[in-house]
């Protein structure tokens, strides 16, 4: 996969550049110090995909990323020190959000994310037609089909080799993996919480601590689902800190 590295600080963009080359074989075509030089990056290179900070001098990585999604291409993937932009970055779609300092299995998912967009552009057989991840589904429900927004999903729940979707304050129940199901949602939108969970983050009220070191995710229906530590980590990324007033 041929990468552009966007970050204004050498010592970030040479940690990233050793991950994506030396640990996980990927081409970094080009490296850039601010958007203006990774937009004629871009224009020469037509990369697979950019990695990109946000907070740099003259321009903030998300106008730039603003802009690709305008055009369509190439993904982003955004790797920054800094939390507090993950809520504005939803409105950009990246394909992830990467915390300093980058780890591989992060970096790695990342790219897995990116060879399924970019089989979906060039035409490559899934079961995605138009796009990258769902925005909708049809359920059927007591022999009717039943439309559903992503928007309107709290939770997806294993149940052997079914899956529940709760939703509408219902639960509809489809044959299908949880794994499966989880590779065609919005990782910005959709994460795995446990082993046998996956939450709309936008449909989060609350985190509360639960035993031994564990969470429980309130839903706004009022629903409860485990959040082990496993994967608390993939959190982090949309947590902010309050401080005491």
């Amino acid at each position: 996969m041929r990468i552009i590295i966007v970050d204004d600080e050498p010592f970030a963009r040479a940690e990233l550049r050793e991950i994506l080359v030396s640990d996980l074989g990927q081409q970094v075509v080009a490296e850039c110090v601010d958007p203006n030089e990774a937009r004629r990056a871009i224009a020469t290179h037509a990369p697979d995909a950019v990695f990109l900070d946000i907070e740099m001098p003259r321009q903030s990585g998300l106008q730039l990323a603003a802009e690709l999604e305008a055009e369509g291409h190439p993904p982003v993937v955004f790797v920054t020190a800094h939390a507090k932009y993950a809520c504005d970055a939803f409105d950009v779609s990246p394909v992830d959000y990467i915390l300093k300092p980058a780890d591989p299995s992060r970096c790695r998912r990342a790219l897995r994310r990116i060879e399924r967009l970019l089989q979906v552009r060039r035409g490559v057989p899934s079961e995605l037609p138009g796009t990258a991840y769902l925005d909708r589904v049809f359920v059927k429900d007591q022999g009717r089909l039943v439309h559903l927004s992503m928007r309107e999903i709290e939770a997806i729940e294993a149940m052997g080799n079914y899956v529940k979707i709760h939703a509408r304050s219902r639960t509809f129940v489809v044959r299908a993996s949880l794994t499966s199901i989880e590779a065609r949602l919005n990782p910005m939108t959709f994460l795995r919480a446990h082993r046998s969970h996956i939450v709309n983050l936008t449909k989060i009220n609350e985190i509360v601590l639960a035993r031994h070191g564990d969470f429980t995710i309130i839903l706004q229906s009022g629903l409860a689902v485990p959040l082990s530590r496993v994967y608390r980590e993939r959190f982090d990324s949309f947590v902010l800190t309050a401080l005491p007033a």
